[in-house]
């Protein structure tokens, strides 16, 4: 498969899908470093030098090369938490390709919350302090004590805000209607002593209803429950939460830390559509980093990483591998390959002279062709050898053509003689039979005719004596 245009390296992974079914645009978790070590699982290990620091170079394709939607949630100079939608996975146990590409100075971020998931807000992305939620991104206001505000703890960061001292004032996110979903959010609380982080809705029916009641966090089924195990919260503290609902298969979960929490229903659902976020007892809550996708359970796995592949490499593999069988079709298959190796060759070039005129990338170019140095010196004399090749036989079949040319011209040579000797004799010996004939006794007489058009023409006749 073509590399992407600009790009240096990719790395191919394989997806294993779900043993429920197949599934379209759901969406992955990865985790690129930015460090030596060997890859697995959800984790790719990038040279540093091949990749940049902010992780913008960084893009992910199908198997048919298609560019796949992710968010870089977080990073720092050393690593990054990315979800990817995927377009299509198999059902288990067979495997979806992705590709994962790098190095590329030239590239810039395309990462897009909006585009990877159901439901997606930063609230940092379009809004400004006191501005009211956008309603394109899913938002319903009941009470207007709900804006965006700087984070208590983070003045650089905006977040949601629910403050009032009126009862359970709230917000809504509707999507379209899903049969399982992962809500991820941070919340946290301050003052008050009861808070709702969340509940669920299935089309104006309460499917879970959660409150954050003291330092524990209860599920309501005919009345508050804990969690299994106690789910402990406090004040002025940011939490991270995946919430986990699957109706169908009665999953209702909270993931924090590594750790799963499992609660129950309020109602008996077939499905989700709408997320409620509220607030009871003077306490404000506040909600950043929301999203909502896709999940079944068992969700899709990763899989297996391959090796590096490098765009330079690759491109003279493909020389290297081109059909040189000759003898089946000398002439056609010697111009096909000649051409094809003529534009990989240029294409290869091209590849290696345009990072040099990148200002302040030149130092990083060398380092990179110092790596391929050595790979790059055999394949090239395969190459190499193989051009040897196509001129020796090319000279071969010069030499088979000049052989049978002068073949050609000696029996060209013979012909001549043969018309400017031979025949002459044979019309000398003609004429001198006729006369023998002419003068004989032999009983018959044999006249010589006239000389029509070169030929001379022998009439025997029966003359009385």
């Amino acid at each position: 498969m073509p590399f992407l245009e600009g790009w240096s390296y990719r790395r191919a992974h394989n997806v294993i899908g779900s043993t429920i079914a197949a599934q379209s645009n759901y969406q992955m978790k990865f985790i690129v470093r930015r460090e030596s070590g060997s890859s697995s699982g959800s984790t790719i290990f990038i040279d540093p030098d091949k990749c940049e620091e902010d992780f913008v170079d960084i893009r992910f394709t199908d198997d048919l090369d298609s560019l796949l939607d992710y968010w870089i949630i977080t990073s720092n100079t050393l690593v990054a938490e990315i979800w990817v939608e995927l377009n299509t996975i198999a059902v288990g146990p067979d495997t979806q390709s992705i590709y994962c590409y790098y190095g590329n100075p030239d590239a810039s971020s395309v990462s897009s919350g909006l585009e990877t998931f159901i439901r997606w807000d930063d609230f940092d992305l379009g809004y400004t302090a006191g501005d009211s939620l956008k309603p394109e991104r899913g938002w319903t206001i009941d009470a207007p004590v709900v804006d965006v505000q700087e984070d208590p703890a983070d003045s650089s960061n905006l977040v949601m805000r629910i403050w009032d001292e009126a009862l359970n004032p709230g917000v809504r996110n509707t999507f379209p209607i899903q049969v399982g979903i992962a809500l991820h959010y941070r919340t946290r609380r301050t003052g008050g002593t009861r808070y709702s982080p969340y509940s669920f809705d299935n089309q104006g029916d309460y499917a879970m209803t959660c409150r954050w009641s003291a330092t524990v966090i209860e599920y309501f089924s005919g009345s508050y429950l804990p969690f299994t195990p106690v789910l402990q919260c406090a004040n002025n503290i940011w939490y991270e939460f995946e919430v986990r609902l699957v109706p169908t298969q009665d999953i209702a979960q909270i993931i924090r830390g590594g750790t799963t929490y499992v609660g129950g229903w309020r109602g008996t659902p077939n499905n989700i559509a709408e997320i409620w976020f509220g607030r009871a007892d003077g306490a404000t809550g506040y909600i950043d980093r929301f999203f909502v996708r896709k999940f079944i359970s068992p969700e899709p796995t990763h899989g297996s990483w391959g090796i590096e592949e490098s765009c330079v490499t690759q491109n003279l593999n493909e020389v290297l591998n081109l059909d040189l069988l000759l003898s089946n079709s000398p002439r056609k298959t010697l111009t096909e390959t000649l051409s094809s190796s003529l534009f990989l060759l240029r294409k290869v070039t091209k590849e290696i002279r345009e990072p040099l005129s990148l200002k302040g990338k030149v130092s990083r170019f060398f380092k990179m062709l110092r790596r391929e140095e050595m790979k790059l010196t055999t394949e090239l004399s395969q190459v190499s050898r193989k051009i040897v090749r196509i001129f020796e036989y090319l000279s071969f079949q010069e030499n088979i053509i000049r052989s049978f040319s002068k073949v050609l011209l000696q029996t060209f040579s013979l012909q001549g003689s043969f018309s400017f000797s031979i025949i002459p004799r044979i019309r000398k010996t003609v004429r001198l039979f006729a006369q023998t004939l002419t003068s004989g006794e032999v009983g018959y007489k044999a006249l010589v005719s006239l000389k029509k058009k070169g030929r001379y023409i022998l009439k025997l006749g029966r003359e009385n004596k």
